[in-house]
């Protein structure tokens, strides 16, 4: 029987190997998301900087730029379990350091900057072969849904993730005190993952395991074949652009909301998960969309929606029209997410899936250690809410040549 004919019979539902890396990847995303909120509180407790808020998550990004391609190029080597495996365990290790040094020792910021890289350096190993797998457990025309479930996950992981962190750096007396306990949990969740990655029966080697070939000609391979590819190259080139227009926005938010509006760090949590419940939403729809409407068009409305709700942030004059803006931003997310990477996915050779992901990760998310580190300068030096505006005015000309460029007319 053919293995894709084989994995079409099995409903999503009951793909228990499907559902395991679905667990796993809801845990790994709410420790991460746990993350997103106490560690710019932390580092701003610590230094009172948005510069060094700035620096931290350049630091964190770093790796993309670093490591995404030869990471591609070894996870279709390698067995891409395996590699998910050994990234949580490099994660729960690093992040039980941060609580450890903070027993043992004055925690230094140095100490925070060396957790954010090796985080960083597992999480784009780990997503890498995280998005490789999924064509080896699903079928091609399961992507689009399978598509969906990973992003509805990914949405819950951002609706839970910020509210249980405020809350945890909320609960104690001081910021320092709330974030070791944040951390604590974080690496719990990242071993609960291991417990459920390990529990995968299905095999997530490619017929390229093993290969003799050497690393520099599997790299090119996968660079030609997207350079090749003008819906993928454009797709790529997208996610660039976004990726520099919306790297510090959420830095940006932190540090708007806690200077201007005065708001909790429960409050702040609170401001990313409802906005995470809207971005739930659009992905639990979004292959409806996928079927109703052309990818080109899916993909114009949502960036055009997307400058909208930046606009809107700068502008405000209040904590809540700050939080409707994010709101609006994240409406579309889930739907743009599920349907430009089901698209992409199904674009892509199975046995290349590790290459050419990763040339488009380099291309896509290489750019944020630079627009992280220019985020937090702009912040620090001209305040959070100019930043907003200018990072608004770059998506609303982004949506114009969306608007005008060749992914509009993408079927």
């Amino acid at each position: 029987m053919n293995p894709d004919t084989q994995k079409t019979s099995i409903p999503l539902h009951r793909n228990v190997d499907f559902s395991l890396l679905l667990f796993a990847q809801g845990l790994s995303i709410t420790g991460r998301e746990i993350g997103t909120i106490v560690l710019p509180l932390l580092v701003l407790a610590m230094t009172g900087s948005a510069f060094h808020v700035g620096m931290i998550a350049s630091m964190q990004a770093l790796p993309y730029l670093l490591l995404s391609l030869p990471a591609g190029a070894l996870v279709d080597r390698w067995d891409r379990k395996r590699v998910m495996l050994i990234c949580e365990y490099i994660r729960v290790i690093a992040l039980l350091t941060v609580p450890t040094a903070w027993l043992v020792y004055e925690l230094q910021l140095l100490h925070l900057y060396l957790v954010a890289f090796f985080t960083g350096v597992a999480f784009v190993f780990y997503n890498v072969a995280e998005i490789a797998a999924i064509p080896q457990i699903v079928s091609k025309d399961q992507l689009p849904k399978a598509m969906s479930a990973t992003n509805v996950v990914e949405w819950s992981g951002e609706l839970t993730g910020p509210a249980i962190g405020g809350f945890l750096v909320g609960l104690a007396k001081t910021t320092l005190i709330g974030a070791m306990l944040a951390y604590l949990v974080q690496g719990l969740m990242q071993f609960m993952s291991v417990l459920s990655l390990t529990a995968i029966r299905q095999k997530l080697e490619d017929p390229q395991t093993g290969s003799q070939s050497s690393l520099l000609a599997d790299i090119r391979g996968g660079v030609s074949w997207l350079v090749s590819n003008s819906a993928v190259r454009s797709l790529a080139l997208m996610a660039m652009a976004l990726n520099f227009l919306f790297g510090p926005v959420t830095i940006a938010i932190i540090v708007l909301a806690k200077n201007d509006y005065a708001a909790t760090p429960e409050a702040i949590g609170l401001l990313f998960s409802m906005a995470g419940v809207v971005g739930l939403g659009s992905a639990i729809v979004a292959p409806w969309f996928h079927r109703k409407f052309k990818v080109g068009h899916i993909l114009v409305s949502s960036v055009s929606i997307w400058a909208i709700g930046m606009l809107v942030m700068p502008a405000s004059g209040s904590f809540y029209v700050l939080a409707i803006g994010w709101a609006i931003v994240t409406a579309v997310g889930g739907i743009y997410d599920v349907v430009a990477t089901s698209y992409r996915l199904a674009l892509i050779p199975d046995a290349m899936q590790g290459r050419v992901n990763s040339v488009f990760r380099f291309i896509g998310f290489g750019i944020r250690p630079l627009t992280l580190a220019i985020g937090g300068f702009m912040i620090a030096a001209i305040g959070a809410r100019e930043t907003l505006w200018v990072l608004a005015l770059g998506m609303l000309a982004l949506a114009i040549a969306t608007a005008l460029g060749s992914l509009r007319s993408v079927e």
